[in-house]
């Protein structure tokens, strides 16, 4: 936003909301727009709370301090969770009852879908205003905008200031010169369309004129040869019967693709590779000194000490405890923190990525990263987690995340770069507005990785630059993923694979996290205490416990755990409760009784939100209706007043 405001001679500034009454003061603006984010479950950012905390005591008094504010909002939240957007519409809110205009209409990103898709429109409409608007003190009200929703295919994202042209069938910007000529709308089947290679068992390299892989390279010997097992169309579930995510009938006719226009893909850097080796003498073996979100600690090696197989051999999913010697980790912590362990990315899966794109001759050499002149003047700094000096190898293995499914911005990229008509529609394809809900199906909820997509688009041959300018610093995920719905290869998330390979006496980095509310009253002992943790989701709850006692068998004998109730949604029993919602819907009764009539009952629930979180609040929405009498919005607001009191408290993970 900040780019596309200094493209067009728009002056501005850019504050952080804890600077308010430091570098600004909002009750002196006249114009802001504001971007917001959401943390837990509705919270606005530790940066944020501050700012928050002086507009509500502002309303409190009735004041109208922002009578002469003119605002635009744009919230990012995640769906997945129950309050969605909810710091973004509680500043909204406040804003509004201080008197506050909404000159523009606001704009919620979700996460679970890519932020991307309202954040673009939003961004190119409120530009267009702001362009067009000479005097804002003429809008009074919120202005008509089209809905923000997933439902775009009406939207044009384009770049602004320039007029739209139909080339070849594909609608893009008007070109400036610097863009490549958009490609022609071919409806015929390219004839290696649907071609592709892979890696059997002796990993030799199969198929017939493949246009990325170099031969003369394939056993250089700075390439390991263990690669991930690649499977053919044969053998892969998808076996890419249409629609897929390299073809679908439905969009092949379509004249006009409404694309992301390459003006917002501005490069930011470039990088320099020399001949001097960076060899293992200086070679890093963690990742970069960069200080992660929610950081509560310095950096600790960890070493595992024991590894504890918990379930059966014949469950669906394994569960393991790990322990790690923490004797020499100083910073204080408590029952229900978390910490955060730090992995790389799997080195088959480094190793196939650079030697997808003609990298692996180059893989160890020294890689300098600079700024481009245009981002120095502009202000840019290279992100913390990008090392200036390191290798290719490096960076892709612990700096950047190349398992995150490509954003629609990166599939434009990367029809930019196909040296096939066939290949290059349907990525455009993919990223247009129309395909919107294709790329939803196909890359986004199927989970393609990079490298999956750059599989099914053998042709497709990025600059690395931009490779590394959009991907992300790594996540992690505990999960095991098969190949089929255009997987390529079987895998496990990133966490599990590093853990499964950890030997007792490896180490690890790892770090505390901030501290939430998710912690144990001061007055534990008179507090009634209900805890729901499908999973690994007990785990803070037998750090809760061992205060106390240290064997879970014990916690009922001393009357420290009252009532257990297990549920089995692995296992096929009829005498047993199935999900975990089903045991609150069998103990509403109870549960209602306490929550109603113990005022400082308590409940704690940790576990998955995606699978879980939104049943579970839904299952206590259910048994106030039916065991509380009352009726919906009472229980809705009841359990907001649970929440806003801190007396029901979550701890989710993605």
């Amino acid at each position: 936003l900040s780019e596309k405001c200094q493209a067009h001679n728009l002056t501005h500034r850019i504050h952080c909301l804890s600077a308010n009454e430091k570098e600004f003061c909002i009750e002196k603006e006249c114009l802001v727009i504001f971007v917001v984010s959401t943390t837990g479950d509705g919270e606005p950012p530790d940066s944020a709370h501050r700012f928050f905390t002086c507009l509500k005591r502002q309303v409190r008094q009735k004041q109208k301090s922002l009578s002469n504010l003119k605002f635009a909002l744009l919230g990012l939240g995640d769906s997945n969770y129950n309050t969605f957007c909810g710091a973004p519409k509680a500043l909204e809110k406040l804003l509004l009852q201080l008197h506050a205009k909404a000159f523009y209409p606001t704009g919620y990103c979700d996460e679970a879908v890519e932020t991307a898709t309202v954040a673009e429109p939003w961004i190119c409409g409120l530009l267009e205003l702001l362009l067009s608007k000479e005097n804002l003190d003429s809008i009074d009200q919120t202005l008509p905008l089209d809905d923000l929703s997933l439902n775009m295919e009406n939207t044009e994202i384009a770049s602004l200031g320039s007029t739209p042209e139909r080339l070849n069938g594909i609608m893009t910007p008007r070109s400036n010169g610097r863009e490549s000529q958009a490609i022609r709308c071919r409806m015929e089947t390219d004839p290696n369309y649907r071609y592709d290679y892979y890696y059997d068992d002796d990993q030799r390299l199969r198929g017939e004129q493949s246009t990325v892989v170099d031969p003369t390279i394939a056993h250089s010997p700075s390439m390991p040869s263990r690669r991930p097992r690649f499977y053919t169309f044969e053998e892969c579930q998808c076996r890419w019967a249409e629609p897929s995510v390299v073809g679908c009938e439905q969009l092949r006719n379509v004249i006009e693709l409404k694309v992301p226009s390459l003006a917002l893909i501005v490069p930011k850097l470039t990088s320099i590779v020399t001949h001097e080796d960076y060899t293992q003498l200086n070679f890093p073996t963690t990742t970069p000194e960069t200080e992660y979100a929610g950081q509560a600690s310095p950096r600790y090696m960890a070493r595992l000490l024991k590894r504890t197989v918990l379930t059966a051999p014949t469950a669906k999913k394994s569960k393991v405890l790990l322990q790690f010697d923490l004797s020499g980790f100083h910073t204080p912590y408590k029952p229900g923190d978390a910490f955060s362990f730090i992995c790389s990315n799997p080195q088959n899966e480094v190793n196939w990525l650079l030697y997808r794109m003609n990298l692996s001759v180059l893989a160890d050499k020294r890689c300098t990263l600079k700024l481009l002149p245009e981002a120095e003047r502009r202000g840019d700094k290279l992100p913390p987690y990008l090392p200036e000096v390191s290798s290719l190898r490096y960076l892709f293995t612990h700096c950047l995340d190349i398992r995150q499914s490509p954003s629609r911005i990166l599939l434009r990229l990367f029809a930019e770069h196909c040296k096939t008509f066939g290949e290059k529609r349907r990525l455009m394809e993919l990223c247009s507005s129309q395909g919107q809900q294709q790329y939803q199906r196909y890359i986004r909820r199927a989970g393609l990785s990079l490298m999956d997509v750059l599989h099914a688009f053998p042709s497709c041959l990025p600059p690395v630059d931009r490779l590394i300018e959009k991907r992300c610093n790594i996540v992690y995920t505990l999960v095991t993923v098969t190949a089929e719905e255009g997987r390529f290869y079987a895998r496990n998330g990133l966490a599990t694979g590093y853990f499964e390979t950890m030997q007792i006496g490896d180490q690890i980095e790892m770090f505390l996290r901030q501290s939430n509310n998710f912690c144990l009253p001061p007055d534990v002992l008179n507090t009634p205490i209900v805890m729901i943790g499908p999973g690994t989701g007990v785990a803070p709850f037998i750090s809760f416990m061992q205060h106390i006692n240290e064997q879970l068998e014990d916690f009922h004998d001393s009357f420290l755990l009252t009532h257990l109730v297990v549920s089995f949604s692995k296992e096929e029993r009829e005498d047993k409760t199935k999900y975990i919602q089903d045991s609150i819907r069998d103990n509403g009764f109870s549960l209602v009784r306490l929550l109603t009539e113990v005022n400082q009952s308590r409940v704690y629930v940790c576990g998955d939100v995606e699978n879980m979180a939104k049943e579970v609040f839904q299952a206590f929405l259910d048994i106030l209706q039916s065991h509380g009498e009352m009726s919906a919005e009472d229980a809705k607001k009841f359990m907001s007043d649970l929440i806003t009191n801190e007396r029901y408290i979550l701890d989710y993970w993605l």
